[in-house]
């Protein structure tokens, strides 16, 4: 079931406060809580997932973010801040450098305070992408490993600014952008960031209307980049064309190890390409389409046929063991 997406009047409306935040007391206190751990001096990971904090609070908390050395992971997802939050946010992590992982899902970051944060280089974007900030060349942001924007309402001015930013960031191993609105537009700049970006891992486009058009796009990405690991494309409206497309660009490709395609609109044509990837490619060890469109025999043939790889690779490498263990034992004696 498909997450339903924050509500954008719940950000705009200073009035506006949800019934589970007014049983709540003590909002402030969460937070002075949280910064008194960050200054404790020792390692921590902060968790306010949930706890209904607003501008304010995150503005406070950014406040001690700045200069912390202690934090390396800052949860806060289903929150209610908006643009003041995500500028303050961003303002601190122009100085911080421990914090490596970021999650925001579920708030109202959108395409403007998609372009506050320093991991999204300072660019020119045409009007009508309603962007009125720009981020700060990332050469000076910290060292971010992963940025979780899941559900956060950015749109194709943020996949051109994230495009853009992927192609000179040398710290992002996973970026989460699923169930955000992209579209075709911005996934081909993400593609085309990803063809200069050695770092990367883990990329998470599903649900973002990207259609066949977004789906040639990261094919052709995948010809060239051989660093990425995951790519999720579920329910982005991809049929028979963008899938074979996918499938040539993995035939030669030596990177991607999962590929999820789950619930598009493939059909058995799209997906029989994907024969060829299974036999000829060595490094893919997933690949998932769990889709109506599909007929539930040649379905069926694939996961054995994917299963039957898994169970060779998990063979190979017990033979890798047992060989080196072997030879280290003869160097031994």
């Amino acid at each position: 079931m498909q997450r339903k997406k924050p509500c954008i009047n719940c950000f705009s409306d200073e009035s506006f406060q949800p019934q589970s935040v007014k049983k709540k007391s003590g909002m402030g206190s969460k937070v002075s809580k949280a910064i008194s751990e960050m200054n404790g001096g020792q390692p921590c990971d902060i968790d306010l997932d949930g706890k209904g904090l607003k501008d304010k609070d995150i503005m406070k908390l950014a406040q001690t973010l700045k200069n912390n050395k202690t934090c390396s992971a800052l949860h806060l997802k289903k929150n209610f801040f908006a643009i003041e939050g995500v500028k303050a946010l961003a303002d601190a992590i122009m100085t911080n450098r421990a914090l490596k992982r970021l999650y925001l899902a579920n708030n109202y970051v959108s395409d403007e305070g998609v372009c506050f944060f320093p991991c999204f280089e300072k660019s020119k974007l045409i009007d009508m992408l309603k962007i009125q900030y720009i981020a700060e060349s990332f050469k000076r942001s910290a060292k971010l490993g992963l940025i979780d924007l899941q559900s956060c309402e950015v749109r194709m001015g943020g996949g051109m600014a994230i495009g853009k930013a992927i192609a000179i960031n040398k710290s992002l191993h996973t970026l989460y952008l699923s169930y955000n609105e992209v579209g075709p537009e911005g996934c081909k700049a993400i593609a085309q960031g990803l063809m200069e970006n050695d770092k990367l891992k883990v990329l998470d486009l599903s649900s973002n209307n990207i259609g066949d058009e977004g789906a040639l796009a990261l094919a052709e990405m995948l010809k060239k980049n051989n660093t990425l690991e995951q790519m999720f494309l579920i329910r982005n409206k991809i049929t028979a064309k963008g899938a074979k497309a996918l499938a040539e660009a993995l035939v030669a490709n030596k990177g991607l190890k999962s590929l999820n395609l789950d619930y598009n609109e493939i059909t058995d044509e799209g997906a029989k390409p994907f024969l060829p990837v299974l036999r000829e490619n060595t490094v893919i060890q997933k690949i998932s389409f769990d889709d109506k469109s599909i007929s539930a025999e040649w379905l069926q043939e694939f996961k054995m046929r994917v299963q039957r790889k898994q169970d060779e690779a998990i063979k190979a490498g017990q033979q890798a063991i047992q060989s080196t263990t072997a030879s280290f034992y003869q160097q031994r004696d």
